[in-house]
């Protein structure tokens, strides 16, 4: 997805893969999992489409290009929870930008927005947890005492 999305940033119109994605073949597990995605993507086409309020397609792209870059990232991370809005956000930008609906594109940007802020909640509250524990066990250590000559 960083790859993909870097390559729309520099103003790419057709993306670019390395052979071994590019001549890669879906098996029949993948297949079956296209087929069982049309209706829903059927449905979606009913509600993104064209509307009214969309900004110009190529002042569009860096923006969502680097929103979709970091976002990607941020997906990579092994943050428990972390990946599913951002991902979330990521699918909106792009059915926004294939679609030319700018109601998708600013439902992506609350997405990636409020998926930015449970990132940094989450992260907060482990860090925050980490030095609880940690101070936790520093007093217990001060507490024990050791002897050297048995009694």
């Amino acid at each position: 997805m960083a790859l993909v999305a870097a390559q729309l940033v520099m103003g790419r119109t057709r993306p670019w893969l390395p052979a071994a994605l590019r001549n890669r073949q879906l098996g029949r597990s993948s297949a079956a999992l296209v087929l069982r995605a049309i209706p829903v993507l059927q449905r979606l086409e009913k509600v993104v489409h064209p509307r009214a309020g969309w900004p110009t397609p190529a002042w569009m792209r860096v923006p969502v290009g680097t929103a979709c870059f970091l976002l990607a990232i941020i997906v990579a991370l092994p943050i428990p929870f972390g990946n599913m809005l951002p991902g979330l956000a990521v699918v909106l930008f792009s059915l926004g930008m294939m679609e030319k609906d700018g109601k998708a594109l600013w439902l992506a940007l609350a997405v990636a927005i409020a998926g930015l802020v449970l990132i940094a909640l989450v992260s907060v509250g482990a860090y925050e947890g980490i030095q609880q524990a940690r101070g936790h066990l520093s007093l217990t250590m001060n507490c024990v005492t050791v002897t050297d000559s048995p009694t």
